[in-house]
């Protein structure tokens, strides 16, 4: 017979017949624990290069237990999470270590967390400038007018 109150644990009562013996009922008791947990990342790390730009990348987990995220440097990077899906948005130029962890589930121990790192790039501003080239047809240097450097 197999009996439990608590979902999480399972009861089986048996019985023992030995041989020459009489019958004796014997009361054993088991306890299923969770499964270990699991955690992975469709990518390790990336990159950024645009101020403002965002970046993805999925998580895979055993179970059903809560996704987080979090920046290690919010100055850099934020992020967020929706269903598995992480968006990291660049908000400066620097570093950052993005941690993701998993709670425990249902049927599944809290895996490990794991870490994506970010390096975010900011793109230079390219100068624009109006102004005229004149070629005269022969070999010479070439001259700007309405052109400044300091631009």
């Amino acid at each position: 017979m197999v009996s439990s109150s608590n979902p999480n644990a399972l009861r089986i009562f048996t019985t023992f017949v030995v041989p020459s013996k009489t019958t004796t009922a014997k009361t054993v008791s088991w306890s299923i624990g969770k499964a270990a947990g699991s955690l992975t990342l469709s990518a390790s790390s990336g990159k950024i290069t645009t101020a403002g730009g965002t970046s993805t990348f999925t998580v895979t987990r055993a179970g059903d237990g809560k996704i987080s995220v979090s920046s290690s440097n919010t100055g850099v990077a934020t992020v967020s999470i929706s269903g598995t899906t992480v968006t990291i948005k660049s908000v400066a130029k620097g570093t950052a270590t993005i941690t993701v962890s998993v709670a425990a589930g249902t049927n599944h121990k809290a895996p490990s967390n794991i870490t994506y790192s970010l390096t975010s790039y900011e793109l230079l501003d390219t100068p624009s400038q109006s102004g005229t080239l004149t070629y005269s047809g022969s070999a010479q240097s070439p001259s700007w007018s309405n052109y400044s450097s300091s631009k």
